[in-house]
């Protein structure tokens, strides 16, 4: 592919197909470069809980022609990381069960969950060690992202949640209300799962303050997600204060520790963000949804979902122009799904409202920043 546009394409899909060190990269890609290298900082298991939609990876190489194999990939744009991956791939049943864990959760930054059903026939059973746990709460998370898999992904994250230790049980368990909430639609099972995750929750011990925050604010995340499927936006708001409270505790800690730490922070935070964004939009808070989607702009700008979630959430209110804006960025940058943001703007009802000069300054330097 030598022609301008397509060298261009090819540069914004890189950090995703072969994700290397130096290379500008959204922060999902940055989790994969740690991961895949086994550096965890502190962290003997990746806390990592990114979920990125299937297949896009594939898709990407297969569209530029290349060869999605890891080991290819590596060779082709001197991706270490890669190398390492690989390898550890080649030898899974050599590996305990802690660095499998890492892999998986590379396969999910990288959007390659279409191994997880080849490799989880060959993982060794076990729920209740920490390392076991956390093996087996990224593989069925994972699976969640395939479809097919409901039964066994809530199966699975309930037995971990249940027998493993309170820091990879609370955090199962969270995965598991999310799971019931917007795969299952089942409030009821929702609550359950909630409730024992608070539990969890306060057993978790003093001595990991960076990790307790960090499970907080995922815990005050889901709650406010259920409250906000069971039309109570008034609490939902009081739990999200929680959760930035907590999410801003984690990134204070992290800066005095790993980098990889830095980028768990920074993960949370980006999701905090983005759900402060939609839920401004469905209380039609448009100050609030302009704050909010400014930060998540500022943490990840690389990261194309960004543009999705921002453009839908603008959408939300009306502010159609900006939308309009924001839908270019996101196709500029290989948007996925560029077809379901620019239906949503062509169907909008809402009355169109204008953004405050601030938020246009905002999507100006990203402009400037991220186009060629």
């Amino acid at each position: 592919m030598t022609d301008v546009g397509g060298a261009y394409a090819l540069r914004r899909w890189l950090p995703l197909i072969a994700p290397a060190p130096g290379r500008d990269a959204p922060v999902h890609l940055q989790h994969a470069i740690h991961l895949a290298s086994g550096d965890l900082g502190e962290h003997r298991l990746p806390w990592s809980s990114i979920m990125y939609p299937a297949n896009v990876r594939y898709n990407a190489c297969r569209s530029f022609g290349l060869d999605p194999d890891f080991g290819a990939c590596a060779e082709e744009f001197d991706a270490a990381p890669l190398r390492t991956l690989q390898a550890d791939l080649d030898r899974l049943g050599e590996l305990p069960p802690s660095r499998i864990a890492a892999v998986i959760a590379t396969l999910n930054c990288l959007s390659e969950q279409r191994l997880l059903p080849d490799i989880i026939e060959r993982l060794p059973d076990g729920y209740a060690d920490r390392d076991g746990g956390m093996m087996w709460y990224q593989a069925t998370r994972g699976l969640r992202q395939l479809g097919g898999y409901d039964e066994f992904v809530e199966d699975r994250l309930a037995r971990v949640g249940l027998e493993s230790t309170p820091d990879v049980g609370l955090n199962s368990l969270i995965q598991l209300t999310s799971t019931y909430l917007r795969v299952a639609r089942d409030a009821d099972r929702a609550r359950w799962s909630l409730e024992a995750a608070e539990k969890a929750l306060a057993s978790l011990g003093s001595d990991t303050l960076f990790l307790n925050a960090l499970l907080e604010s995922r815990f005050h995340r889901v709650r406010a997600l259920l409250q906000i499927r069971m039309g109570e936006p008034v609490s939902a708001i009081s739990t999200m204060a929680d959760c930035v409270r907590a999410a801003e505790v984690a990134t204070t800690l992290s800066a005095e520790m790993s980098p990889y730490s830095g980028l768990l922070a920074a993960e949370n935070y980006k999701i905090v963000c983005e759900s402060q964004m939609k839920l401004a939009g469905i209380l039609r808070n448009a100050d609030d949804l302009y704050r909010w989607a400014t930060e998540l702009i500022r943490v990840d700008p690389l990261e194309v979902m960004t543009w999705r979630h921002v453009g839908e959430s603008l959408i939300s209110i009306g502010a159609t122009a900006a939308a309009g804006r924001v839908t270019l960025l996101f196709a500029a940058m290989g948007g996925h799904g560029i077809e379901r943001l620019t239906g949503r703007l062509r169907e909008t009802t809402a009355a169109v409202v204008s953004t405050p000069p601030s938020f246009d300054e905002t999507l100006d330097r990203a402009a400037l920043a991220l186009l060629p």
